[in-house]
């Protein structure tokens, strides 16, 4: 096995492995705040989807190569399905995702396309039968180092709607930049690097189908770990968010019943001041719809 196999190997198993644990970290999370379906719920959510769609395309894509090595392509066809339908899955979560971060939610119309039109028709394209659907009706080969898989006439149209799904992820410099505003540096930094990576990589190894090789070996896995990071960085900062409106809330009853227990005319206005705090901040935390 050639060093640059070697690190690829290592490499997308590590990526699936921090996806898997993001995924299962941030469903835990939702556990924890259920039934509760505000913006610190819901966001963790779609998030551990994503996560668990990253972990589906990288053991897709490790089973691929170690189908290469191992010199077997019978299971070829089902890593290929799960690596293809995997891809739009993602996307789509990925970019529900940030369009929530950012507070576009619901949806602009071209938003809406894409996540509604778009990343489901790519999924259903995967699994049409036969040679009219993505994959053709004949064997995987290895052509130079590169195992293949003999597409069929959707495969076009497939690869223009993974594509027009890649440029939509562009919302993401709209993220980055606010991240460093509400979410602080180093969650800009994750999601300055995670775009660039998740962006840019995929499409690194679309065109590796096409015969366009680049990089020796398949490279998306390091767009992935990025955004596994990533996913920890969100978590992180929208749970130390619950704790401090937690706090704040517990800060504010506290005062209202030492009012209330000095003077009643005071605690009536305090009272009035308690509302209009905890209804803003409801604003804040549930801004989903």
């Amino acid at each position: 096995m050639a060093l640059t196999d070697a690190i690829y190997l290592y490499g997308i198993f590590t990526a699936a492995a921090l996806a898997f644990v993001a995924a299962l970290f941030t469903g835990l999370f939702v556990l924890n705040r259920w039934p509760l379906r505000d913006r610190f719920t819901i966001i963790p959510a779609l998030l551990s989807v994503a996560n668990l769609a990253a972990t589906a395309y990288l053991l897709g894509m490790a089973f691929i190569r170690l189908g290469y090595h191992v010199g077997d392509l019978s299971w070829m066809r089902p890593a290929y399905t799960v690596t293809l339908l995997a891809a739009p899955v993602l996307a789509g979560f990925y970019l529900a995702v940030h369009a929530m971060l950012i507070r576009r939610w619901p949806p602009g119309p071209w938003l809406r396309v894409v996540l509604f039109v778009v990343a489901p028709l790519a999924a259903v394209l995967v699994l049409v039968p036969g040679g009219l659907g993505v994959f053709g009706s004949g064997e995987p080969w290895i052509e130079d180092g590169i195992v293949r898989m003999d597409f069929g006439a959707l495969a076009p149209a497939y690869f223009a709607l993974v594509t027009v799904l890649i440029a939509a992820m562009a919302i993401q410099v709209a993220m980055a930049l606010a991240s460093r505003e509400n979410y602080g540096r180093g969650v800009w930094w994750f999601h300055g690097a995670s775009f660039l990576a998740v962006s840019l990589t995929p499409v690194a190894d679309m065109l590796r189908e096409f015969g366009i090789v680049i990089f020796p070996a398949p490279v998306s896995w390091v767009g992935f770990g990025f955004f596994a990071m990533s996913s920890f960085a969100l978590l992180t900062v929208q749970y130390a968010r619950v704790l401090e409106n937690l706090e704040e809330g517990r800060r504010a009853v506290r005062e209202l019943n030492e009012a209330l227990s000095r003077d009643r005319l005071t605690g009536l206005y305090s009272r009035v001041a308690l509302e209009q705090m905890l209804e803003q901040r409801n604003r804040s935390t549930n801004p989903i719809c």
